[in-house]
């Protein structure tokens, strides 16, 4: 197994998923299949650049369902997929800014869609995102700093 590089990014990423969304996270292998449909949030930082959080729509529906107490087939999770990534992301960033002076604004986060694995690979090696596993589902986290 690969070794995840603990830094306050990946810290408050690993807490945010772990106490909002019940949701332990672990490195990816090299090699994983990409998913084939995938989601990104988004979330500017004033003054450090823009917070991205990837992951498959399967795992945006688990998030909603362990948040919302139902199942992720349930189909309230599949439509709140992106929300719940989008207040994941939220949490991340807040958690984030909060090791940085100054502490940066945080703007609104939003969400686009990846079409297929082809996308998302291209979207993962673009960013030099970090690639995990939460619950066997792939997540990418990436900044891109403000230049």
């Amino acid at each position: 197994m690969s070794q995840l590089e603990i830094n306050p990014l990946m810290e408050s990423l690993v807490i945010a998923f772990e106490s909002t969304a019940f949701i332990s996270l672990i490195p990816a292998e090299p090699g994983t299949p990409p998913p084939e449909r995938a989601i990104v949030a988004t979330i500017p930082l004033e003054g450090v650049g823009r917070l991205h959080i990837a992951a498959s729509s399967r795992l945006g529906a688990l998030i909603a369902a362990n948040i919302m107490a139902l199942e992720p087939d349930d189909p309230e999770a599949l439509r709140c997929g992106p929300d719940a990534l989008k207040e994941l992301l939220n949490v991340t960033a807040g958690g984030y800014c909060s090791t940085l002076e100054p502490v940066p604004e945080m703007g609104l986060p939003h969400v686009e869609l990846l079409a297929d694995g082809a996308a998302w690979k291209a979207w993962v090696k673009e960013r030099g995102a970090t690639v995990l596993l939460a619950e066997e589902h792939l997540l990418a986290v990436a900044i891109e700093e403000t230049r």
